[in-house]
């Protein structure tokens, strides 16, 4: 994965085949909450910044035609920006992970947690030591 900009890059990201807008980019990885879907960075429009209605834009990479100003970058935003691969990395495995545990629990039958029977244990004996 390539080196991500830094916060504070304004670029201009291809919004259709006509036109580009500038933006400036403000995080990385957002997830569009109604499609599930995560982008490569949000941003706001420049000149104008942060608006109340639409907030933040959401690109990818491919988008981006040009740089026009690279952002800010010191030592921590280095670290952030080299830890953010690896992170997302982990992530998706642990998705993976939870993804199969749970196809393998609905192939089950009855939809049964592997290694559970289903049936609720006896505690007869629990309750008779408190009488």
């Amino acid at each position: 994965m390539e080196q991500l900009l830094a916060l504070g890059s304004v670029v201009r990201v291809r919004a259709d085949e006509q036109t580009t807008l500038r933006m400036v980019i403000a995080g990385y990885f957002p997830c569009d909450t109604a499609s599930g879907t995560t982008y490569d960075y949000s941003a706001v429009l420049y000149p104008w910044g942060m608006q109340v209605n639409p907030a933040l834009q959401m690109f990818n990479r491919g988008q981006i035609v040009s740089v026009e100003h690279e952002g800010y970058r010191d030592e921590d935003g280095r670290k952030v920006t080299q830890g953010i691969p690896q992170a997302l990395e982990e992530y998706r495995r642990g998705a993976e992970r939870l993804i199969r545990e749970y196809q393998e629990r609905d192939a089950s039958p009855a939809g049964e947690k592997p290694g559970r029977t289903g049936e609720k244990p006896d505690r007869t004996e629990e309750l008779e030591e408190f009488g």
